[in-house]
């Protein structure tokens, strides 16, 4: 009896664990590509994607990247990429960020 609870326990809290750690991946993956698409520019979709798959790999989501496929982290990639072009949609300033407009012009006061 108290083996399958505890069992359920550490079930639900690596269950949890997992999830979040999902989660947290999700988001660095908009960073991520946010940041290959400013250092290759567009039409390299390809270098892209390995470039952001190397960064996973050495980084703190190394453990997913060895527990999915490269076809499922192209999937979340992708998913990754429409929710980077929809924050580029509503944000005129981060779109400037990754064109490489200079939003803030910050000088020295020379007083």
């Amino acid at each position: 009896m108290y083996k399958e609870i505890i069992i359920c326990v550490i079930t639900l809290v690596l269950g949890g664990f997992i999830g979040l750690q999902f989660k947290s991946f999700k988001q660095w993956l908009i960073y991520a590509c946010s940041e290959a698409e400013e250092y290759f520019g567009s039409k390299t979709g390809e270098l892209k994607l390995q470039y952001v798959y190397n960064l996973a790999v050495n980084s703190k989501f190394s453990l997913i990247t060895k527990v999915i496929t490269f076809g499922m982290f192209k999937m979340f990639v992708n998913a990754a990429l429409v929710k980077m072009e929809e924050m580029i949609a509503n944000s005129k300033a981060i779109a400037d960020i990754l064109k490489g407009v200079k939003i803030v012009d910050v000088t020295e006061d020379t007083k």
